[in-house]
């Protein structure tokens, strides 16, 4: 089967047992210890192990839909980004006539597929305008040779560029 990161996607539902270097406190909550010293238990830095182990199976059969996704293509083409970029210092977007922070969804699209361990390419699309509009090239695990030739093969027709200096200065 493939491999997702150090995860293997395989069809158990089992949940994963925890790390040796975790802890377990009274509360029911794992917490990393390092060098055998827990570490500040914080809201943040604690988790429940039911909510772990639930993650580690959605994460497997993540992966396992993706891998059968990949099956029948080769590569996937995503947005990178919900909207082209924004200038510099520019705190909110309006979208669909709705002020949205202008740095809050921008992982929305990349976030599922960095969650998989998938090789992407991102690129700026060619013509846009001043800013860049980004896509992403995603391949199957361990395709990276597939992403970056279709990558390659779009940048040699024109259809993925860079935005000229010019045109980025202009846009301030």
């Amino acid at each position: 089967m493939s491999r997702c990161f150090s995860t293997t996607c395989r069809g158990s539902s089992a949940p994963p047992s925890l790390p040796a270097a975790w802890n377990t406190s009274p509360s029911g909550c794992a917490s990393r210890s390092i060098f055998g010293v827990p570490s500040v238990a914080s809201r943040w830095a604690t988790v429940r192990k039911s909510r772990y182990a639930h993650a580690q199976r959605f994460r497997r059969w993540y992966c396992k839909e993706l891998t059968a996704l990949f099956r029948a293509v080769d590569v996937i083409l995503a947005p990178a980004t919900p909207y082209p970029a924004f200038p510099i210092g520019q705190a909110v977007m309006e979208v669909g006539g709705r002020k949205l922070p202008a740095a809050g969804h921008l992982g929305v699209y990349t976030q599922p597929l960095s969650f998989a361990g998938l090789p992407v390419v991102a690129a700026p699309i060619a013509g846009t305008g001043p800013l860049p509009l980004g896509i992403q090239i995603v391949a199957a695990s361990w395709r990276e040779d597939l992403a970056l030739r279709v990558a390659a093969a779009a940048e040699a027709i024109g259809a993925v560029a860079s935005p000229s200096p010019t045109k980025l200065h202009d846009a301030r």
